[in-house]
């Protein structure tokens, strides 16, 4: 940017072409330790890895499902457009590569049809948690915790008292999770059935 500046360049010239800038994989670690340079080699190595990432290696059996007698009601159109405006833009997508702004352009008409894949089921959800449960619930803030160890580290060391902490760090903790415990743990929530039924298909 700097050099398009001085040289006189279209700054919005440059910056476009640093955004659609890709740098190219030119090599990749084996497992081994070793390195590979061939593409059909990397193609393997991230395709096994991922592989064994998203294999299951513990065996569950297939939770059955209640039969509810509560009918969820059906998702509104009007909940889909305000749930699509609430959306933050210039996020990540996922694999789909649908950004918010997609969404936020597409015509009133899909919004129909999405209002027959989109759910509740967060609002169930973050009513069955507990409140020493922060992070990734709207309304709340790991901070909030932070503050409340800080303050209990300052009366500990105060009153010269034991203080224990204890950090856990799941290795690929989102990645590694069975989806049969999803569900089990969707009914255990009171999600209802008609709803993971749904996610199951998906």
């Amino acid at each position: 940017m700097d050099e398009a500046a001085e040289a006189g360049r279209s700054i919005r010239k440059a910056r476009r072409s640093f955004v659609n800038y890709k740098t190219k994989m030119t090599s990749l670690r084996r497992p081994d330790g070793t390195i590979t340079a061939s593409r059909r080699a990397m193609e393997k190595v991230i395709y096994d890895f991922y592989s064994d990432l998203f294999d299951s290696h513990v065996y569950l059996p297939t939770h059955h499902l209640r039969q509810d007698e509560y009918i969820a009601p059906s998702v509104l159109p009007s909940e889909i457009r305000h749930a699509i405006k609430s959306m933050k833009n210039c996020t990540a997508p996922g694999p789909d590569r649908i950004k918010p702004e997609h969404l936020k352009s597409i015509p009133q008409v899909i919004i129909k049809t999405l209002a027959r894949l989109f759910t509740r089921i967060g609002r169930i959800l973050d009513e069955g948690q507990p409140c020493e449960q922060a992070g990734f619930r709207r309304g709340f803030s790991t901070i909030d915790h932070i503050h409340t160890l800080t303050r209990l580290i300052e009366v500990s060391r105060e009153y010269k008292m034991p203080l224990c902490l204890t950090f856990i760090d799941l290795k690929k903790a989102f990645d590694t999770v069975e989806t049969e415990a999803v569900i089990e743990a969707l009914g255990n929530q009171g999600v209802p059935t008609q709803h993971i039924r749904m996610l199951r298909k998906l």
